[in-house]
């Protein structure tokens, strides 16, 4: 495929340029009321720390995400100061 048989050599992250799932996915968060910093990217990391948070392994993750490997799936993982907070509590209580 050549430049020419394309619409776009690059795709940029404005709304009419934005691909399938993606776009619907802007759509969907605009319509919701939110604005800047909201994103299909924004989207997975949600997802994928809620996962662990709800216990699930983070080979689940790794599945549901799509990724090859599991080191793909660091980025999206977001740890909150209440949980790191619960986890030294964990282990102090234990001491």
């Amino acid at each position: 495929m050549t430049p020419a048989d394309r619409d776009h050599i690059f795709i940029s992250y404005r709304r009419d340029d934005a691909p399938g799932a993606s776009g619907r996915l802007y759509d969907w968060y605009r319509a919701a009321g939110l604005g800047a910093g909201h994103s299909s990217h924004s989207g997975r990391r949600t997802f994928a720390s809620r996962l662990v948070a709800q216990g699930h392994s983070l080979d689940t993750v790794q599945l549901l995400l799509g990724h090859s490997h599991l080191d793909h799936v660091a980025p999206y993982l977001e740890v909150s100061a209440a949980d790191m907070k619960a986890a030294l509590a964990a282990i102090l209580d234990g001491l």
